[in-house]
């Protein structure tokens, strides 16, 4: 608990419930310490580390890691308390490294890394990390050289967890250079990060020489290249690569799956699934997902039904992602009494499948029952998150609630401290517009504190038609059309009914 509130930046609720505690043992010791150190409280991590009443090693590691946090100093620095250390671990070389590189001190840093006694993948991507920015190349490549075999792998995967797609791609073009040759797992991360930065060409290429390698047939290199040509969108591509694989597993499918969902192909997707079935293979979660992406595409209430129905025989059905996909699912077809169902039986209420029953309330015209389930929903101490406000306006809007929609959102930054975003703005737009204070609307669009977008002046646009005003109809839709030339067609169809109005 003590480690889960400091996580979340609750440092006081972490102090209470340490504080709270009748009986304290190394665990929570450690955990309140951790959570200083991670908060950046390294006078506090110091204070409770020397009141432990024993220390082990990851106590060390905590107030190594606090030491070097900016804006308070310690009397002792890392190198003096990785000194005094009594016993090491791994984490403890990579803390005190990670240490001396967020002060600047990469010398002092090197000068601990030399003694590594066992090569560490964390400890060898901090430092030559902090080498590359801070422009000292030679150091950084001196260091890859030396690098065992064993960590180009774990180098390449380190970059691309942290979001560091372009230098995992840097760092296996080296890895290729140096003559060593990829294994499978260096070759789906690099998949990976080539999908990601949209390298296509260097996709491609790597896909010829997994080719060649006669690895593409491989279940995770295949579940890899899949995934990396869906999000080129090229399914052609797709289709290649999974007819290769003789016997495709459960990954396989279901990244077949998912590819076809992503990118618009909702029946083939769910054509996939049958086939899969068929196959004998056993779907997973993550499979359900992506067919009930699928079927989000072509929403139809007994397809809905057969596959909730086939979740529930896997028993699957209490799964939190499954709940809450199906839950935004039976929205989509109008289902709401459904959705509800589902709401009932979840195990807690958080803000992501409160936000979707809000979101199935609002999308079915029922604003009033939004409202009511919104008041519940900060009843039991879910904090309103940007989504929800967004749920909430619509539910405004298509109810005629004009008064409501302006009190919620002034509220959502002052009682809530939700930042208004363009997408609140344009549902603002749109509140006024259905309600015929169009002059309203348009000066919104005109004040708000963004660049407003096309949908803003189509939804001014559609009011105009609504309430036969030509003149702003005409002036929205060329706005509309500036925004987005590509998006000829919503302002033409607009137009045309703005004029048959008002004939």
């Amino acid at each position: 608990m003590i480690g889960g509130l400091a996580s979340a930046g609750d440092i006081d609720g972490a102090e209470r419930a340490f504080a709270e505690m009748p009986e304290r043992d190394l665990v929570s010791w450690t955990a309140m310490l951790w959570g200083y150190a991670q908060n950046g409280h390294a006078t506090s991590s110091a204070r409770v580390f020397w009141r432990m009443p024993c220390w082990d090693v990851v106590a060390w590691n905590a107030l190594i890691v606090a030491s070097s946090e900016p804006g308070e100093e310690l009397e002792e620095d890392p190198k003096t308390l990785f000194d005094r250390m009594p016993g090491r671990n791994s984490g403890s070389w990579s803390a005190t490294i990670t240490a001396f590189v967020h002060s600047g001190q990469l010398d002092e840093s090197r000068e601990v890394f030399d003694r590594l006694p066992s090569s560490d993948a964390a400890a060898w991507s901090t430092l030559i990390q902090a080498y590359v920015n801070s422009g000292r190349i030679f150091d950084a490549r001196e260091l890859l050289e030396r690098m065992p075999f064993v960590l180009w792998t774990s180098m390449i995967s380190a970059f691309a967890q942290n979001n560091l797609s372009s230098s995992a791609l840097q760092l296996f073009h080296r890895m290729l250079l140096e003559g060593i040759q990829p294994d499978v797992i260096a070759y789906t991360t690099v998949l990976d990060a080539c999908g990601v930065v949209q390298a296509r060409a260097e996709g491609k290429v790597i896909h010829s020489s997994i080719t060649d390698a006669g690895l593409d047939t491989r279940a995770a290199i295949a579940s890899s290249l899949i995934t990396m040509y869906s999000k080129w969108g090229c399914i052609d591509e797709i289709e290649h690569v999974f007819d290769k694989v003789v016997l495709p597993n459960v990954v396989v499918w279901t990244a077949l799956i998912s590819a076809y969902a992503h990118n618009g192909h909702g029946r083939l997707a769910l054509h996939s699934f049958a086939r899969m079935d068929a196959e004998g293979v056993q779907p997973d979660h993550v499979t359900f997902i992506s067919v009930v992406d699928a079927c989000a595409s072509i929403p139809e209430v007994t397809q809905v039904r057969l596959l909730h129905d086939e979740i529930s025989c896997c028993n699957l059905d209490h799964h939190p992602q499954l709940q809450n996909a199906l839950l935004s699912l039976y929205s989509k077809c109008g289902c709401v009494d459904r959705a509800r169902i589902i709401f009932e039986r979840l195990p807690t209420v958080g803000v992501i499948p409160g936000s979707a029953m809000l979101q199935a309330y609002a999308e079915n015209g029922r604003g009033h029952q939004t409202l009511s389930f919104f008041r519940l929903m900060v009843l039991q101490g879910v904090h309103p998150e940007n989504v929800t406000f967004l749920s909430i306006l619509s539910a405004c809007s298509h109810a005629g609630l004009v008064e409501v929609g302006c009190d919620y959102f002034v509220s959502m930054k002052q009682d809530y401290e939700v930042e208004e975003t363009v997408e609140h703005f344009t549902c603002m737009v749109d509140l006024f517009a259905r309600s015929g204070k169009l002059e309203e609307a348009e000066e919104l669009i005109g004040s708000m504190p963004f660049q407003p977008e096309d949908l803003a002046w189509l939804a001014l646009l559609a009011g105009c038609r609504s309430y036969g005003h030509v003149e702003r109809g005409i002036r929205a839709a060329s706005r509309a059309l500036e925004l987005n030339p590509t998006k000829t067609s919503a302002p033409y169809v607009l137009l045309s009914g703005l004029n048959g109005n008002c004939k």
